[in-house]
């Protein structure tokens, strides 16, 4: 009786795991014909093979906020408050959360430098469109620079 639930759950967990190195690379595809950072691409293609050939989630979950990041780079579907103090109360608080992210991957710039140089990258890019109150790409940027900090912390 335990065993044949036991090899039910593990067929489950199987079928999980290969549901989702393929939904990862699915993405990655669709992503591809895009690419515009294409070093981020590059990482996000040797994150999912490594992670689907050895079945390391950690590398799994880093290639999905990977990504994510690029997902949301590229979307052009953001939809903004007419508020304008609400929206800049919005992107305020994105900056702050991507800027703690960043000073939480700031140990690991040396060993995951391609992936902390473009989340410094975003948050820079962030900040001046704050800035200039361009506030659908700060809200853009911002967000990628949090993901790809997400990523450098779910790899250490």
């Amino acid at each position: 009786m335990y065993g044949k639930v036991f090899f039910a759950l593990l067929m489950i967990c199987l079928m999980a795991y290969a549901q989702d190195c393929a939904s990862l690379m699915s993405r990655y595809t669709a992503l591809e014909k895009d690419a515009i950072y294409e070093e981020l691409m590059s990482e996000a293609d040797r994150l999912i093979k490594e992670g689907c050939s050895t079945g390391n989630s950690k590398l799994q979950r880093s290639a999905d906020k990977v990504l994510y990041a690029l997902e949301v780079l590229k979307s052009d579907d953001l939809k903004l408050p007419s508020d304008r103090k609400l929206l800049d109360i919005v992107v305020q608080k994105r900056l702050k959360n991507a800027l703690l992210t960043l000073n939480a991957s700031r140990k690991y710039r040396d060993k995951y430098k391609n992936l902390y140089s473009y989340e410094l990258l975003f948050y820079q890019v962030a900040k001046e469109n704050s800035r200039v109150k361009d506030y659908e790409y700060a809200l853009k940027y911002s967000q990628a620079s949090y993901f790809l900090g997400r990523a450098i912390l779910e790899l250490r």
